[in-house]
């Protein structure tokens, strides 16, 4: 579907690997809805899914009863970015 970089990276990022499968789930902050990605092992949050062109969709689809989930597809110290795919059935 489409890769983006996490944003507002969290303490978790350090104990995720390459090629590592994420859940994709909305978490409200403030008071907006974000979408956040999750460590399957613990529901850690890893950082966020913020400021990219089709965001308020995703959130809409989310809304709707669609599921994604997000692989890491490159990680280093400061960054990790995410293929993110919706899930079938």
């Amino acid at each position: 579907m489409f890769d983006v970089d996490l944003t507002s990276l969290r303490p978790a990022v350090r104990d995720v690997t390459f090629g590592e499968m994420l859940d994709v789930d909305l978490a409200a902050e403030q008071d907006f809805d974000a979408v956040v990605c999750k460590r399957r092992a613990d529901g850690a949050i890893v950082g966020s899914l913020a400021a990219f062109q089709g965001l308020s969709d995703l959130v809409g689809c989310m809304k709707r009863g669609h599921r994604y989930t997000a692989v890491i597809v490159k990680l280093g110290r400061t960054a990790c970015r995410v293929h993110v795919t919706r899930k079938l059935a």
